[in-house]
């Protein structure tokens, strides 16, 4: 199960390490409200769904951009679910390339979908990271992208 801990007023998790198909991923946590922002300085805060982000060990800046709109998301899908059944999450995972940011796709991940979140501790305004280590089966299978590309010229 997971331990939610509160740092200066911040909850988060503490670091959970699991294996998951011969794989070290860590899935990391913490506690975010969201809110709208008014011209007047007045914040309205509201709940949102626990987004689960996937991110690689060691990956570069040039490579996650280059990857960013071609990740393997139904590989990713069977990691977060097996880390999911491990600690002890459920929910149904819904893959959104705009689940971050709604105006563009510079944040893609899952959005964890629970049919009554008010029962569980992490079926809102959670925020998880899932580390993975690289692994050629996370490769995108020698897809060209349109960066990889360029610098093939």
């Amino acid at each position: 199960m997971l331990e939610i801990v509160d740092t200066e007023g911040q909850k988060r998790i503490t670091d959970k390490v699991v294996e998951v198909n011969g794989m070290k991923v860590t899935l990391k946590g913490y506690y975010m409200l969201d809110y709208k922002q008014y011209a007047n300085g007045y914040k309205k805060y509201f709940d949102s769904a626990t987004r689960i982000y996937v991110s690689i060990k060691d990956e570069s800046i040039l490579e996650n951009l280059e990857n960013r709109r071609h990740r393997p998301y139904n590989e990713y899908r069977k990691i977060v679910q097996a880390v999911m059944t491990e600690v002890g999450l459920s929910g149904t995972l819904s893959w959104s390339q705009r689940a971050g940011c709604t105006f563009c796709p510079c944040s893609p991940g899952f959005i964890l979908k629970n049919e009554s979140p008010k029962t569980t501790d992490f079926a809102l305004n959670w925020n998880f990271s899932v580390v993975v280590e690289k692994s050629e089966s996370l490769s995108n299978n020698g897809f060209i992208t349109p960066l990889s590309a360029y610098a093939l010229l």
